[in-house]
C-alpha cells in the first residue's frame, strides 16, 4: 500500500512539473510583442524599443530561461499567484472571483453523479448477467474512458 502511494504521489508531481513546464513553454511561445504591455497595441499605436526593453525587464524576460522557470514555479508554490494576465489584469482575482461558480457546478454534478449511480447500481445488482445489467456495465465502461 505504501508503495502504490508512493507511485501515486510521485505521479502527481510528475505531473505538476510537466504542466509547469508545458505553461511556461507556451507562455515564451506567444508572439505579443513586450511594448504591448506597456503601450496599448492596435492600429496607430507604436511601441518604442526603449518602451519594449522596459517591458521585457518588467516580465523578467531579459534573465536566462531556467531563472525565469524557477522565479514562475516559487511564485506559484510559495505565494500561490498566477501572476497579471495582459488583458485582464490579476489572474488570482479571476480565479477567486470564478471559484463559486465552479464549486457549485462540481457539487451539483457530484449530487448528479449519485441520484444516478446509485438506481443503476442497485438495478444492475438486481439484474446480475443479463441484458440490463450489461448494459449498464458498457455504459460505465464508456463513461470512465471518455472521463479520462
Amino acid at each position: 500500500m505504501a508503495r502504490y502511494a508512493a507511485r501515486r504521489a510521485l505521479a502527481g508531481l510528475l505531473l505538476l512539473f510537466a504542466m509547469t513546464i508545458l505553461t511556461f513553454a507556451l507562455f515564451r511561445l506567444i508572439p505579443l510583442p513586450a511594448g504591448c504591455l506597456i503601450v496599448p497595441c492596435g492600429p496607430g499605436s507604436h511601441s518604442t524599443d526603449a518602451d519594449i526593453a522596459a517591458a521585457a525587464h518588467k516580465l523578467g524576460a531579459d534573465q536566462p530561461v531556467p531563472v525565469q522557470y524557477a522565479k514562475f514555479v516559487w511564485r506559484i508554490a510559495r505565494h500561490a499567484s498566477f501572476g497579471d494576465s495582459w488583458v485582464h489584469g490579476d489572474i488570482d482575482a479571476a480565479l477567486r472571483a470564478a471559484l463559486p461558480k465552479t464549486i457549485s457546478i462540481v457539487v451539483g454534478g457530484v449530487f448528479f453523479l449519485f441520484l444516478l449511480a446509485i438506481p443503476l447500481g442497485v438495478l444492475s445488482a438486481l439484474r446480475a448477467h443479463q441484458a440490463l445489467d450489461r448494459i449498464i456495465l458498457v455504459g460505465t465502461v464508456v463513461g470512465v474512458a471518455i472521463h479520462r
